[in-house]
């Protein structure tokens, strides 16, 4: 039963870190789209789509 309750435990740890992980990205996504809005950030599109069809690639 110990081995379960770790897993479980660790499971639940996982679960809050990828939480965190995907709200920091959030924020992130939030203050790059705030400074683009206020002129302060410039990326080439070519740029951002090449990332974008690399991270749709990778998705299984």
């Amino acid at each position: 039963m110990r081995n379960e309750e770790d897993l479980n435990e660790a499971i639940e740890r996982l679960k809050d870190f990828l939480d965190q992980e995907k709200e920091m990205r959030q924020e992130r996504i939030e203050e790059i789209k705030r400074l683009i809005a206020e002129g302060k950030y410039d990326v080439p599109v070519e740029e951002l789509v090449e990332k974008i069809l690399k991270k749709l690639k990778e998705r299984p």
